[in-house]
This record gives structure tokens, sequence and C-alpha cells, in this order.
């Protein structure tokens, strides 16, 4: 199989795509293919290559403030802010069983790129 075959659709598609698809949450957990909710039920995964610790590390890196980071290793985990391609929400990271976790709560934002409470860009991952 080709690298581009085991290519790991982009954050940001994924979430748009999940948004499009009416998904209230989006679940990136170490072992697991990312993963949406709609309604109550957990849909089928879009891809089969299952997360790895290093994927889920960089996506916190990049989406947490170093203030965040701090507190999700000192106290497990952390609830923020997101805005990601337009999408935004609240986010869950949590580190457990010796990886970091990402769990969105999905919510439209009004202005692409901009974080409603705080009426400023953040830059993308």
């Amino acid at each position: 199989m080709s690298d581009a075959a085991c290519s790991r659709m982009p954050l940001e598609e994924f979430l748009r795509l999940a948004a499009e698809r009416g998904a209230s949450t989006v679940l990136y957990l170490v072992g697991r293919p990312p993963v949406m909710r709609i309604g109550r039920e957990l849909q089928p995964p879009l891809e089969n290559k299952p997360l790895t610790f290093h994927e889920t590390q960089a996506l916190a890196v990049q989406l947490l403030t170093p203030a965040e980071l701090q507190l999700m290793n000192e106290q497990g985990n952390v609830e923020t802010s997101f805005c990601v391609g337009g999408i935004s929400g609240r986010l869950t990271a949590f580190y457990g069983l010796g990886s970091h976790n990402l769990v969105f709560y999905l919510d439209s934002c009004g202005e692409e790129g901009v974080r409603p409470e705080e009426g400023v860009p953040k830059q993308d991952p």
C-alpha cells in the first residue's frame, strides 16, 4: 500500500465533514481511528488507521496553549474552546493511559477562524 493510501485526513477536513453531517462530537483517541458522533450513535470510522500517541500529542501541542498543556499534565485534563477551519466548539483534552486524547464538541463558527468569545483569529494547526 502506498504512503498516500495510508495518509490521515487532516483534522480541519475531518471537523468540517463532521459538522456537515450534523455531528455533535468528534473523538481522537489513541489506538482508535477518529470517529464522530451523530445523535447518540458513534459512526463507523472513515479510515481504519488507528491514531498514534505521536499524532494526538502533536494535536494537543498545536491546539492548547502552554498554560493549558501544563494544566492537563498536572490535573490530567483541560477544557478550552477551539476554532479550526471555521468549525468551533469546546475541546476536552485529557492524558490517560500514557497518551493524549482529544474530544471535540462542535458548534459552528460565526466568522471564519475567529473564536467567538475572543473576537480574534486563532492560528489553525
